[in-house]
């Protein structure tokens, strides 16, 4: 009896890792996918990435927070903060595109 309490107790332990990993994984890849794509982004494509990356952040760092090192936890704030700045430079990069379709317009109608 004591074996199987213990196989299941080192099974579960396992388990725990390699959730813990796959979370890292799904983190990277996430943000590494949307640093590659953001300029092609629509704003409902930008609303599906921030709910992915607000439940990424949140609901499932909260499950993992214990398991995770203090150097895994430093690659999610360096995650974190290389989503926040790529979402950025897409707004501004899109914020430009208005105001030049903006300035062709008022461009257009004064000839």
């Amino acid at each position: 009896m004591r074996k199987v309490i213990c196989m299941l107790g080192l099974m579960l332990a396992l388990n725990a890792c390699q959730s813990k990993d796959s979370y890292m994984k799904d983190f990277r890849g996430f943000v590494n996918e949307v640093e590659l794509e953001a300029a092609g982004y629509s704003d409902k494509d930008w609303e599906k990435a921030d709910q992915r990356f607000t439940d990424l952040s949140t609901e499932e760092y909260v499950r993992f927070e214990e398991n995770l090192t203090p150097d895994e936890k430093a690659e999610i704030v360096k995650l974190q903060a290389t989503y926040s700045a790529v979402k950025m430079k897409a707004g501004v990069k899109g914020a430009a595109k208005k105001v030049d379709k903006l300035l062709e317009g008022i461009r257009e109608g004064t000839k």
